[in-house]
């Protein structure tokens, strides 16, 4: 009796021990930034969020009242959300050699996006923001009863449609204008964005001060081990001449994930945060309004 009791602890230890391996070897990214209250919801469950929480596919990200939230993704892309706010990662695959995709599903809530060379897409309830090397805000709420998606380009171009087939045309943004996508109605044409809705915007996807974030050091530490584990899922024959090359020629590759400027909108997490030099605001801004 005492041996099938054995074996019986035995084999739900090694079932544990699987699951958390494969749950490490399926991560996409990490939690580098929080303040307040977030949470992951995964397989029908839920736990708190807790900075250097693995992100797994699929996962969704609940913010809670006055919270926020900051994600880093093996592309260097990085996700901050606001208060109250719901996004889920519907897709993402990483790849050197095609720059990969990423889908991100907003629900609710507010957003702020950093992305690379990566394709990537934002979808909402009312539109699908597709883009790449930008600096996006996202808004999502409700509006005289009906959803509506507000999108501001701070940096690059971004490809704006409705999520209705119905709806047919594309929205072309470039750095400084914004459109917003209401549910039921045609697309309207973008404008320039306010500048106090976009420093609103921007203050409510800000962390900045009193939230418990990660040191330079780990964060550079766990986007090289990320990223050497998804090239070993990529090729599993050449791991380890893969994680010596990523060891020895990633520096530039992580600048990023290194606490560096990825933009002049973004600074990622050094600590300690209030440390960190201010970004200096241009003192005009010039815009570019492109509509297809």
């Amino acid at each position: 009796m005492r041996h099938l009791a054995f074996i019986s602890l035995c084999i739900m230890v090694l079932a544990a021990s699987t699951s958390a391996a494969q749950a490490a070897k399926d991560e996409v990214g990490t939690v580098v930034a929080l303040r307040g209250r977030s949470t992951i919801e995964r397989d029908r469950g839920s736990v708190e969020a807790k900075v250097k929480n693995g992100i797994l596919l699929h996962d969704a990200i609940t913010t809670g009242e006055a919270s926020r939230v900051k994600l880093l993704f093996i592309d260097d892309s990085v996700l901050t959300l606001g208060e109250k706010s719901r996004m889920v990662i519907e897709e993402f695959i990483h790849s050197k050699e095609n720059r990969g995709k990423s889908i991100f599903n907003l629900l609710d809530g507010k957003m702020r996006s950093v992305v690379g060379k990566t394709k990537f897409e934002v979808h909402t309830p009312t539109a699908v923001a597709a883009a790449r090397g930008t600096v996006i805000l996202f808004e999502v709420g409700i509006m005289n009863g009906k959803i509506y998606t507000k999108i501001v380009c701070r940096e690059g171009i971004v490809d704006v449609r409705s999520n209705v087939p119905a709806i047919s045309g594309t929205i072309t943004l470039t750095a400084g204008m914004t459109v917003t996508i209401v549910e039921g109605e045609p697309l309207p044409l973008p404008n320039t964005a306010p500048a106090p809705e976009v420093e609103k915007l921007k203050k409510e996807t800000s962390l900045t001060g009193s939230e418990i974030t990660l040191p330079k050091p780990e964060i550079s530490s766990i986007n090289t081990s990320l990223l050497k584990t998804d090239k070993r899922k990529q090729d599993k024959s050449s791991a380890k001449a893969v994680a010596g090359a990523a060891g020895a020629a990633s520096n530039a590759d992580l600048l990023t994930a290194a606490g560096m400027m990825l933009s002049s909108d973004v600074l990622l997490m050094a600590a300690p945060i209030q440390q960190q030099p201010a970004v200096k605001q241009p003192n005009s801004v010039t815009i570019n309004i492109n509509v297809r």
